[in-house]
Order: C-alpha cells, then sequence, then structure tokens
C-alpha cells in the first residue's frame, strides 16, 4: 500500500508539472484510481472524485477546480491514517457469526473465521488484519477467536503466498505475532511456499531453505521454518506412489539446529492426512495405532519416537470418542514399548484434550475428573496448556483438580511445558 501512495503523488506532482490540461487531466486520473484501490473508505471517495474531475480538468472552465482535487488526494495520502478509521470501515458481522456456528458441520467455526478474515483483509490489508486478530484473541482468552486463531492466521499466510509476496515480507510482518496463536500466519506462509516444491527441491536445499531466508537459528521463527519442512516432506510425500515418507524424511538429518522440529512438522501432516483419519473415523485396530514410532531409524533420535507417539495420540483419543481414561490405558498398553513413545502418547492425549475442550481451563479440569482418568489428565494438560498458551497461572488452575499427591508434579509440569519446544510448532 504504501507503493500505491507513493506513486499516487508522483502522479500528482507530475501532473502539476505538465504543460497542457490534457495531460494534466491525465495524470489526475491516475492519482484518482490508485487512491480507488486504497484501504481508506475516505482516499476512495477521493479517488473516484479526482477521476469524475478529470474528465473536465481538459476544459479552462473548471481547470482550477481540478487543481484543487488532485491536491487535496495528495495531502490526505501524506497523513496517516488511524486504527478506528479502518476499523469503522470494516464489517465485522462476517466473523463474529462464526461464534455461534456449531461445531462438527460441514461448514465449521475454524472455517468460517478463516474466511471471513481473508476477505477483511483484502480490505484492509494483511498487516493490519494480522493485528486485529491477535487483538480480538488476547481480549477473550478463552473465547472462541483465541480458541480458533491459528487456523484463522494459518488462512492469512496463505493469502499472503497466493497474493504473490515474497516470503521475507511475511517473516517482516509476523515477527511481531511470532508468539501470537502458536505462530500461526508464519506457518501458513511458509507452508504454502514449501508446499509447492517438488521433493527434489525440498530434499535439495533440505537444510538452506530457513537460513536462505535470513532467519536466525534457534529463534522462535527457525523453530517454526524448520517444522514447516518436515510438514511439506511429508505432504509433498503422498505424491509418490510408493508414499515412502519415512525414507524422504532421512534428509532432516541435515538439519543441525532444532533437528527434531522436523520430525515433528513431518509426523503431524502424517497422523492428519485425510486417508490416515479415515482409517480413525472407521474403527482403528488400536494395535497397529503407534505404527511406525517403534520402527524409526535410531539415528533420527530419542525425541523423533516422542513426536511421533504424540501426533498418533491426537488420532487415538478421536477413535476412542474422547474417553480421557480410555486414551491413557491405551498408553499404558500399546505405548509402553519405549519410554520416549510412552511420553509421547501422554503428550499427544493432553494436546487433544485441551484442543477437544476448547482451551479453556475450567472444561478441561472437568474433563479430566468427569472420566476418572486420574492425576495424569490434569499434569499433560495441564502441561500442553502451558506450552500453547505460555499463560502459566491459567494452566496451574487445571492442577486443581488433581490428588495432593498430583498436585506438585502437575504445578511443575506447567513450568516445564512453558518452557519446552514440543509443541511449539501446533
Amino acid at each position: 500500500m504504501a507503493l500505491v501512495y507513493f506513486i499516487t503523488i508522483a502522479a500528482v506532482v507530475a501532473g502539476l508539472a505538465s504543460r497542457t490540461p490534457a495531460r494534466r487531466g491525465a495524470w489526475l486520473g491516475l492519482s484518482g484510481a490508485l487512491l480507488v484501490t486504497s484501504g481508506s473508505q475516505i482516499l476512495k471517495i477521493f479517488g473516484l472524485v479526482s477521476l469524475v474531475v478529470c474528465v473536465f480538468y481538459v476544459s479552462e472552465r473548471y481547470r482550477r477546480v481540478g487543481l484543487m482535487f488532485a491536491v487535496l488526494p495528495a495531502l490526505l495520502v501524506a497523513m496517516p491514517v488511524s486504527d478506528s478509521e479502518i476499523k469503522s470501515a470494516v464489517d465485522f458481522s462476517i466473523v463474529d457469526k462464526c461464534a455461534v456456528i456449531v461445531p462438527n458441520q460441514p461448514y465449521t467455526p475454524s472455517q468460517c473465521y478463516q474466511d471471513g478474515w481473508r476477505s477483511i483483509a483484502k480490505q484492509i490489508g494483511i498487516p493490519m488484519s494480522l493485528k486485529m486478530v491477535t487483538d480480538r484473541a488476547d481480549a477473550d482468552p478463552t473465547g472462541p477467536q483465541m480458541l480458533h486463531c491459528h487456523e484463522t492466521l494459518h488462512g492469512l499466510g496463505y493469502l499472503t503466498f497466493e497474493s504473490g509476496y515474497s516470503i521475507e515480507k511475511a517473516i517482516a510482518w509476523g515477527e511481531p505475532y511470532i508468539h501470537n496463536c502458536s505462530n500461526g500466519y508464519i506457518h501458513g506462509s511458509l507452508e504454502r511456499n514449501l508446499y509447492s516444491k517438488s521433493l527434489a527441491e525440498l530434499h535439495d536445499k533440505m537444510d538452506n531453505f530457513c537460513r536462505d531466508w535470513n532467519i536466525a537459528e534457534g529463534t522462535a521463527m527457525w523453530i517454526s521454518c524448520v517444522h514447516i519442512v518436515g510438514h511439506a516432506i511429508a505432504k509433498n510425500s503422498t505424491r509418490d506412489p510408493e508414499y515412502r515418507w519415512l525414507e524422504n524424511l532421512n534428509p532432516c538429518l541435515r538439519i543441525k539446529i532444532d533437528q527434531s522440529m522436523c520430525w515433528g512438522g513431518a509426523f503431524m501432516e502424517h497422523f492428519i492426512d485425510a486417508e490416515h483419519v479415515n482409517k480413525v473415523m472407521s474403527g482403528w485396530d488400536l494395535k497397529d495405532a503407534y505404527a511406525p514410532c517403534g520402527d524409526l531409524p535410531k539415528e533420527w533420535g530419542e525425541l523423533a519416537r516422542v513426536y511421533c507417539g504424540m501426533e498418533a495420540s491426537t488420532q487415538i483419543y478421536k477413535t476412542v470418542k474422547e474417553d480421557t481414561k480410555a486414551a491413557f490405558d491405551v498408553c499404558d498398553r500399546d505405548a509402553s514399548e519405549s519410554p520416549e513413545i510412552l511420553r509421547g502418547c501422554y503428550l499427544g492425549i493432553g494436546k487433544a484434550i485441551i484442543a477437544h475442550e476448547e482451551m479453556n481451563p475450567a472444561k478441561i479440569k472437568k474433563k479430566c475428573a468427569d472420566t476418572g482418568a486420574g492425576d495424569r489428565c490434569f499434569e499433560y494438560a495441564a502441561w500442553m496448556y502451558a506450552n500453547n498458551t505460555t499463560n502459566i497461572p491459567e494452566a496451574q488452575t487445571i492442577c486443581e483438580g488433581s490428588s495432593v499427591e498430583g498436585r506438585e508434579a502437575c504445578l511443575k509440569g506447567t513450568a516445564e511445558g512453558n518452557s519446552a519446544i514440543e509443541n511449539t510448532h501446533n
């Protein structure tokens, strides 16, 4: 938008410097057309007026009037547009209605928020929309806009790619919101970019994508980037007739910093793949629920098995119809072959619980209490809540449901979850 403003001012200046009324009218017409594309309603109005006046400007009689309307838009362009002015021009009803949509319908609340904010972003720009989404989510930490803000920002990330903006531009826009909504905006932007690559391209530049975008190693932005690289490999492996997704993941070993995030992204993508989810919904054999977690190459390390167990468990929770006790029993029975997979299983059930209970601590606590899942339910749900939100005080309220014996481990888990990276990718 800044480029549009600059060109508009240049067009007005060129018009004023022109020697003939016809040329001045032409330049005024250009400035009017550019103003019509701006995000401000006031500037749009002046743009339309300028277009009308340019028609008359070629005549001597209307020359002074035309000059006035050429200068005024230029002055307005130079003035900052306030947030309140932009907000007053936006119809928020297209997102406010999303809160009353019943979940599990064909058109979900999440999709409603994504569609609504994409529409708003086309009016006011992506950066302002990012700010509004995160402000609204922060203002209601247990409300529907916080619950769906990660997916909403994913949608704005997709729009960034579809609009032709560079990854560098997306990173600059997303940097202030790196810790908001589990960094959904950067995830969406990077996903659309990397999903468009072939497997050969991904493998060739596996250890350089994030570095080439000038992302500093070890930062939250780097973690997100490596995570999405893993997503992209698993996603693009579906184009492989033999679906050799595990074999295709071997180049993750070339990423030396936060390598585990590559595995994490890939396992998430695999276990939420449509074909895999169909198995879950049709009645999954839970004995195979953790395949291939127990057969991962040893050189991938312990965290790879943790991630595998965690992402598999989010689907297991659906298979047991959200029965938390039954889900933890599956962990103890079928995921105990390795301590890493077992830990991942517990974390995954905690992750599934907080998602299905809409990130609401009171609902999470009640869910754990009603199903008799015991202290593990409170502990791992609180761990994941702290990890997702970095809100330790809220997470600790979940621990109030624990027994006296389990409360210490639960409270310790909130501090550990807040500082760990296991689920910062979402």
